[in-house]
């Protein structure tokens, strides 16, 4: 009879059985003889324990069976040990007896102490955890989760619950650190667990968190049916943030009306938490004014983003200045940085490029103090776009190659996305289109097997740049025109305005004065459109060049004014934020050099050269002389 066994211990009790009966005693009454509990008797007989050796000899005696006769096999009986000579069978099964017995125990001992162990670990880990989690440290969040995984896979049938919650709260740590690849392998993990026990809710962040890290890893289509399900949840932060989290992968792909619809959604979601129940029709503040706050913070958060991207820049400014607040209010750090982000690029975009800078170099300082690496490498993405904006190449490129660096190591889609269109405009500040090209096409190649149309028309219009200043205009016209029908398709009205500007260019220098005239009808309608005055004074010029090249003396002195007055405007602006002249801008000088010539013909020299000290820009004034020297007429004295 081998004690070690469940089936051993289960042979001894029903010896132990069979020998009350045979002394015609009841369980009930042996216990009572030994002084056990009926409980203990019976765990005895079931197998479930094993007795100890001095309370086996108690039952022996009660029932007037010798002590080894409770370890003997199926069969087996003292004669035939004793037959062979050896010691007696009371020996030798005594001897077993200890043994056995002994070992047992040991095994008992070493499992419980094994036990007390692992527990004493595991409650030393989780007391490390809850310190590492607040205030947040990502990196010994991981390290404890790894260590508390380990234990607690040995008991998972046992507690389920627990090893998911730790692989969650790895997940989102690993999240918060952009290591989007092994955060959606612990989240899966965590949400199969859930859903096996039954779970729904915690099931439903675990999706949440995934979709995140999917929406990172460029993935869509499958993150944006993650949010689906988590959305269609009956608990109000799942429902919330799921519908939030539609709208904001589907701005990433390009779906504008859809990611309206589901902010309107989730705003209608939010709201629902400050009705009065008992009246409906008044509004009553929650309990915790922050249970609506953040959520609204991320809410109008995104709806600035889209704002940025359908180019209504004033409102997204508008928008991110009470998402500074509520952020700063709240302590939301991320939203703190995007908010100030996007402050930044509505600034850029604006013409306000000293304002602009200040922004983002705010959030660039949050997110190096906090190692937040994909909002640093986006921080220095606005900088080198704000930079190129102020025709500032050398510091362009050079903040654009950091960024994109960091994005590349942190495996961040959308920081690689800025990164790669920051270097493409800095190259094309610098004369260095064979380098923008290349970039716009990494940026096509990411869209493209991203399916994000937004990003797929921005990157296009950027390539055709980038063609058209190579040299190589029949091949931008055609890109251009593909960008132009994407763009106006998902009304990107920044994109619009990129794809006819540049087309007018190419019109122009094809001598297709008409169709230039109608680029920059379209080129002064969105600029005005999007309160970009620094931007009218392009499509005025475009204007103004394509008349004065269709012999339209008249009309051309009148545009030529109104163009020349905006871009003063702008140079005022400009002057204001302390960056470069805006006559370094070749459209710039070319409208000027445009506008001499024909004041020049038709007014003669010296109203020329009235009008170029006008413009307060000495190498115009040189390009005029030389110009008139080359035309057989006298310098200026």
């Amino acid at each position: 009879m081998d004690l070690s066994t469940r089936e051993g211990r289960r042979e001894q009790g029903d010896r132990i059985k069979q020998a009350a009966r045979d002394a015609g005693l009841t369980l009930d009454e042996l216990a009572r003889i030994i002084g056990c509990s009926r409980a203990l008797i019976f765990q005895y007989a079931s197998g479930a324990s094993l007795p100890q050796p001095d309370r086996l000899q108690l039952i022996a005696r009660a029932v007037g069976k010798p002590l080894h006769w409770f370890f003997l096999d199926e069969g087996e009986t003292a004669e035939s040990i004793t037959a062979a000579g050896k010691p007696t069978a009371e020996q030798i099964l005594a001897e077993r007896l200890l043994l056995d017995s002994e070992r047992v125990q040991i095994a008992a001992e070493r499992s419980k102490a094994e036990q007390r162990r692992v527990r004493g670990d595991m409650e030393h880990l989780e007391a490390l955890l809850s310190a590492a989690s607040s205030p947040a440290d990502d990196r010994k969040v991981i390290e404890c989760c790894q260590q508390l995984q380990l234990l607690l896979a040995i008991e998972v049938k046992e507690d389920p619950e627990k090893l998911a919650s730790v692989l969650l709260k790895h997940g989102n740590a690993l999240i918060h650190l952009q290591e989007w690849g092994a955060a959606k392998e612990r989240l899966e993990q965590a949400a199969s667990i859930y859903r096996r026990i039954e779970r729904p809710v915690l099931e439903r962040d675990c999706m949440q968190s995934l979709g995140h890290a999917n929406l990172m890893l460029g993935r869509v289509e499958e993150a944006i049916q993650q949010f689906e399900y988590v959305a269609a949840s009956e608990d109000w932060t799942n429902r919330w943030q799921g519908t939030l989290s539609i709208g904001a992968a589907n701005e990433m792909a390009g779906n504008f009306p859809a990611a309206i619809a589901a902010f309107e959604a989730a705003i209608a979601i939010v709201d629902e938490r400050c009705v009065d129940p008992l009246e409906p029709r008044r509004t009553a503040l929650p309990p915790n004014l922050s249970d609506t706050e953040v959520p609204r913070l991320f809410i109008e958060a995104n709806w600035a983003n889209l704002e940025i991207g359908f180019g209504d820049y004033v409102q997204a400014l508008e928008r991110s200045k009470l998402c500074i607040r509520i952020a700063q209010r709240n302590g939301v750090q991320d939203q703190y940085i995007e908010a100030l982000l996007t402050s930044g690029i509505a600034h850029m975009h604006l013409g306000h490029l000293n304002t602009a800078v200040s922004s983002i170099q705010q959030a660039l300082d949050v997110a190096q103090l906090t190692a937040d690496r994909q909002h640093h490498s986006l921080a220095l993405s606005c900088v080198a776009l704000c930079e190129a904006a102020g025709r500032q190449p050398e510091s362009a490129i050079a903040h654009g190659k950091e960024a994109l660096a960091l994005a590349l190591r942190c495996n961040a889609q959308r920081a690689e996305l800025l990164a790669q269109h920051a270097l493409c405009e800095a190259y094309m500040v610098s004369s260095a289109p064979s380098e923008a090209l290349y970039h716009a096409e990494q940026g096509l190649a990411i869209a493209v097997g991203s399916r994000l149309d937004a990003p797929q028309a921005q990157f296009t219009i950027l390539k055709a740049r980038a063609l058209f200043a190579s040299g190589r205009p029949a091949e931008a016209i055609a890109i251009a025109q593909s960008a132009l029908e994407s763009a106006d398709q998902l009304q990107i009205r920044p994109v619009l305005l990129e794809c006819h500007s540049m087309l007018a260019r190419a019109a122009l220098t094809a001598g297709d004065t008409r169709s230039a005239s109608l680029h920059a009808a379209r080129m002064i309608e969105l600029a005005a459109s999007m309160q970009l005055r620094h931007e009218l004074w392009r499509g005025h010029s475009v204007a103004a060049l394509s008349r004065v090249r269709g012999k339209r003396k008249d009309a051309g002195r009148a545009v030529f004014a109104t163009a020349s007055d905006l871009l003063a405007e702008a140079q005022r602006q400009l002057d204001l934020n302390g960056v470069s002249s805006i006559m370094e801008d070749p459209m710039a000088a070319e409208l000027w050099q445009a506008r001499l010539l024909h004041v020049m013909r038709y007014d003669g020299t010296d109203a020329a050269r009235t009008l170029a000290k006008e413009a307060d820009w000495p190498p115009l004034i040189d390009w005029l002389e030389s110009r008139i020297l080359s035309e057989g007429g006298k310098p200026d004295a």
